[in-house]
């Protein structure tokens, strides 16, 4: 694109003394001076290093920009003080002065790439002068306007006509007719800020001067806007959200009922009570700063990846599927959509049979787990109407000029019928279509800086502008365009070669730059395409999905065109590496995986191609694109997480050293063995270096012992990252342990735990394992949950614990979770099919457990339990009176009592009246043959306790009396 601004960068913000990169305003400049504007050297300098200034912008990006921000202003933090682009040659821009002619920057030079002075030459620089030309104000009738005209006005757009681009988009005026002359500096007076009216369609004030008709604003201008003006921009053929997602209604789509609802029938931001009106500024309020969360005059918009509004202006006040469905009213039109809670209840769907993590743990439901896109966005028609984009081809300009090709038939997908996949996005499964951007970049990792950025080794992509100028000088378009969808290495090689010697020019070098090929897959969400209830995933039960021959999470996904193909020799790369740099990848490192700790790594350009291209009769061997299968974009082929804390990690072989070391980063997370405190320590190579002992001086007391750790050499050409006493250690998932070697610092295997507690390795087991989820009712639905528990047999003594246990073998089908509701008069609620109470009061208590299923069902059993006083530990005592056969017998310990019943074992017993706690009873026992043992009498005494008519103990004793 372009530099703007002088900033400093973030490099310059590491802290040696910390180990970490401190936050940097990269709006101010070394000086201290905010958001200087850039200067380039020269045109030299600028053509070499610009391909979108902001003038460039407002003719491309512009033609569905309705203007104002930095289309209109230079940027500035102050709102109020923004410099008019209009004025920048007269007015103080940003502290810095006036920008004059002289002063070459992105914001009054651009690259023409839409020869607007007609000489045939694509990549001049150019001066603007927006006094002439105009700029970009908010076009409202772009958005209100029924029947807007867009092709006119993005016509006169390409031609740095700015101004005129309101009023002939509105249909009230023509373009004038003059031109920028080839030999001009700059575009005449009048060029871009007059036009001819249409006076049929304008109407005089008292003065004479030339006003809109009011019948006009009340015919034709609508406070919503209307689907035909949102889709100019978003959703027609070939537009931006087509090219993501492909068209999204089935033929007959007239009828289809979503369509008929329109755009803003889901975007018409609903009122909150931070936003009380359709349009917060329109009402009185403040216009709301961007990322407030607040939208002002924006459309609302929906939750997706990769197309983000700002920030907290994602997913804020959007009506989707639950606004209609399920909400009801809240604040916005509910339509009369039907509620699917019961039918999603009756197929299953609500059952809480699905984890949310890992861990084998069923918690959520099919629904907590998938957007409604997942099963509803399926794309069934295969009519016309049913196209999308596949690939957008970087390498040469489309017929309008754009810079990328994405509008030829070659790049199209014919038929989007079933070709959607899904991935991952907070934890939930979501529609996408997968959009591919093939590119051009340099390889040269070493000593080469292909797009001239000041950033060298790191893969550069070619700018669009050298791009177009190699494609210009060679009379070529895009690949797919020039060789009609067949994309052959020799058509590859010719463009490789032409670029190689074109970017080596630029530099002022031979034989340094690396041309090659990429391809950027990124999933979109496919949020539009609804699908009736009874051509939903899953209309047709589990096995629509859960199945071997299912293709909603398998099934292969073209890369490319229908129409095209492409094969090659070695001249295309990776798209970058992901996961610490272990793993290359084509997909966008933001694919993650479900809990989001890792990317999911597809490489798509890693096929094989058997062709006999030259016509020798002996094939030869080719690379090229592959299909995906849906599987590879949801799970890695071996299931990892962060690796374990540890004393020492050491590289597992010899660290390479080819001169692009610059930059890699090593960031140590060192975890506090006593309090569990960890600390994240970050250093950079500061510079390429030639082996293992350079490596270590370079990243100097990072290694040697300035934290919690050291960094040193293992022996074997690698490095050993060694824990301080009192610490473990393992790398962050932002460092790039590939690089080093040592991946096991940072990642490991770690199986993922199905809900039936076995363990899978990675995608083809768990596969399997999901293949084998078809039957419902093995999961318990539709089967009731059964209540059974058993009361304890005798009484339960108070402030005990007493374990209570429900009969788990009642429940074989299903998930079941168990609780109890004590009814002690304190509340206590208790879970698991185990659990132990203690009550702290005697009495009946009624005993209630709930048995609820994966569905919600529940099912109860109630008991009584009797909870009592803990009988007392009362003691019989004895004292012999020396030479007779008699005893003073003591009763101790006794409980509260109103009388005893003593049987004293020798045929004899009395009722003793009696509340003291130990009683004292003078005993003459008989000294009869029954009781005699020789040389002694023994006596089996027995103590009744009674409190009233309760009786509240009983004990035993054996008493022996010597003769």
């Amino acid at each position: 694109m372009a530099r703007l601004f002088e900033g400093n960068s973030g490099t310059s913000s590491y802290d040696p003394a910390t180990g970490k990169f401190n936050e940097v305003n990269s709006l101010l400049n070394s000086a201290g001076e905010l958001m200087k504007p850039f200067k380039y050297a020269d045109l030299t300098d600028f053509a070499k290093k610009v391909d979108l200034s902001l003038a460039g912008n407002m003719m491309d990006c512009g033609e569905c920009h309705v203007g104002g921000g930095a289309m209109q202003y230079v940027p500035y933090t102050v709102l109020g003080a923004r410099t008019p682009l209009r004025n920048i040659k007269t007015t103080d821009v940003n502290g810095s002065g006036p920008i004059l002619k002289t002063d070459i920057t992105a914001f009054n030079y651009f690259i023409d790439n839409y020869d607007v002075d007609g000489d045939g030459n694509k990549n001049e620089v150019m001066h603007i002068d927006y006094a002439n030309t105009g700029v970009m104000e908010v076009d409202c009738f772009m958005c209100h306007l029924q029947g807007y005209q867009y092709e006119e006005r993005n016509t006169v757009l390409r031609k740095a006509k700015i101004d005129a681009t309101r009023a002939v988009g509105a249909g009230f005026a023509t373009a004038n007719t003059l031109v920028w002359a080839p030999t001009a500096d700059e575009a005449p007076a009048g060029y871009g800020n007059t036009v001819v009216y249409d006076a049929a369609k304008l109407s005089e004030d008292v003065n004479g001067h030339a006003i809109i008709p009011s019948s006009f604003f009340a015919n034709f201008v609508k406070r919503t806007p209307a689907s035909e003006n949102c889709a100019s921009c978003h959703m027609g053929e070939y537009a931006v959200d087509w090219k993501k997602r492909g068209d999204h209604w089935e033929g007959e789509h007239d009828y289809e009922v979503h369509y008929m609802y329109g755009c803003m029938g889901c975007h018409e931001r609903m009122p909150t009570a931070a936003q009380p009106g359709p349009f917060t500024s329109e009402d009185g309020g403040l216009y709301p700063q961007m990322g407030t969360g607040l939208l002002g005059h924006d459309p609302a918009k929906g939750n997706a990846p990769y197309s983000s509004l700002y920030n907290g202006n994602d997913n804020v006040a959007f009506k989707g599927c639950e606004g209609c469905h399920l909400t009801g009213t809240n604040g916005a039109e509910q339509f009369g959509a039907p509620d699917p809670t019961a039918a999603h209840q009756a197929a299953g769907l609500t059952a809480r049979i699905v984890q949310s993590g890992i861990d084998g743990v069923a918690n959520i439901s099919h629904i907590d787990l998938m957007d409604c896109s997942a099963c509803h966005s399926r794309k069934i028609s295969s009519s016309v109407w049913n196209t999308g984009g596949a690939v957008v081809d970087a390498t040469g300009a489309d017929p309008v000029g754009r810079l990328a090709d994405h509008e030829n038939q070659y790049v199209d997908r014919n038929n989007m019928t079933d070709r959607t996949g899904l991935s991952w996005y907070n934890g939930k499964l979501l529609r996408v279509g997968i959009l591919n951007t093939m590119f051009y970049r340099d390889k040269n990792d070493i000593d080469f800086d292909a797009n001239l950025d000041g950033r060298g080794g790191g893969m550069d992509a070619l700018l669009m502008t050298q791009v177009l100028a190699v494609n210009e000088a060679n009379g070529w378009k895009s690949l797919t365009e020039d060789t009609h969808g067949n994309v052959t290495a020799a058509a590859i090689d010719a463009r490789v070669a032409a670029m190689n010697a074109a970017v080596d020019g630029w530099a002022g070098v031979t034989g340094k730059a690396q041309t090659k090929l990429s391809f950027m897959g990124v999933p979109f969400k496919d949020q539009h395409s609804v699908s009736p209830a009874a051509l939903a995933w899953g209309a047709n039960g589990c096995a629509d999905c859960h199945a071997a021959g299912s293709e909603f999470y398998r099934g292969a996904m073209r890369m490319v065109g229908d129409d095209m193909t492409m094969y090659w020799n070695d001249d295309f790369v990776p798209y970058t590496k992901a996961n610490g740099s272990t793993q290359p990848t084509d997909f966008h490192p933001n694919t993650k995986n479900k809990v989001a700790n890792r990317s999911i790594a597809v490489t798509a350009t890693n096929g094989t191609l058997s062709l006999d291209a030259d016509g020798d009769g002996t094939p030869e061997s080719y690379k090229t694109v592959r299909d995906v299968d849906r599987s590879e974009a949801l799970y890695e082929g071996t299931f990892m997480t962060n690796a374990d804390f540890a004393d020492s990690y050491s590289s597992t072989g010899a660290i390479g050293f080819a001169g692009n070391e610059k930059g890699w980063l090593l960031k140590v997370q060192a975890k506090n063995t006593e309090t569990g405190v960890i600390t994240t320590r970050t250093r950079a190579v500061s510079g390429n270096v030639a082996d293992l002992t350079a490596l270590l001086a370079n990243l100097g007391g990072f290694a040697t012992g300035d934290f919690e750790f050291t960094i040193t050499d293992n022996g074997a050409g690698g490095i050993t990252l060694t824990a301080d006493p009192g610490y473990q250690v393992r790398l962050h998932p932002q460092a790039d342990s590939g690089n080093f070697l040592i991946a096991n610092a940072q990642w490991k295997a770690a199986p993922v735990k199905g809900i039936n507690g076995v363990d899978y390795a990675g995608r083809d087991a768990w596969l399997a394992y999901l293949d084998t989820l078809s039957n419902a009712a093995a999961f318990g639905i539709g089967v009731d949950p059964v209540a059974v528990f058993s009361a304890p047999a005798t009484e339960v003594t108070v402030n005990t614990a007493f374990d209570f246990v429900a009969d788990t073998n009642a429940n074989t089908q299903g998930t079941f979770t168990y609780s109890w509701l004590m009814n002690d008069g304190n509340g206590t609620t208790l879970t698991g099919a185990t659990a132990s109470h203690t009550f702290t009061t005697t009495g009946s208590f009624l005993v209630t457990l709930y048995v609820e299923d994966e569905e919600g069902k529940r099912a109860a059993d109630s008991k009584y339990v009797k909870v009592v006083a803990p009988a007392p530990d009362t003691t019989i005592s004895y004292s012999q009176i020396a030479g007779t056969n008699s005893a003073e017998v003591t009763f101790g310990n006794m409980p509260t009592h109103t009388r005893l019943l003593l049987y004293w074992g020798d045929g004899t017993y009395q009722w003793v009246t009696d509340d003291q706690t130990d009683l004292t009873v003078t005993k003459a026992f008989r000294a009869v043959s029954t009781y005699d043992k020789g040389t002694y009498y023994q006596y089996l005494t027995r103590v009744y306790v009674y409190n009233g008519s309760s009786r509240v103990d009983y004990e035993t004793a054996t008493i022996t009396l010597n003769k």
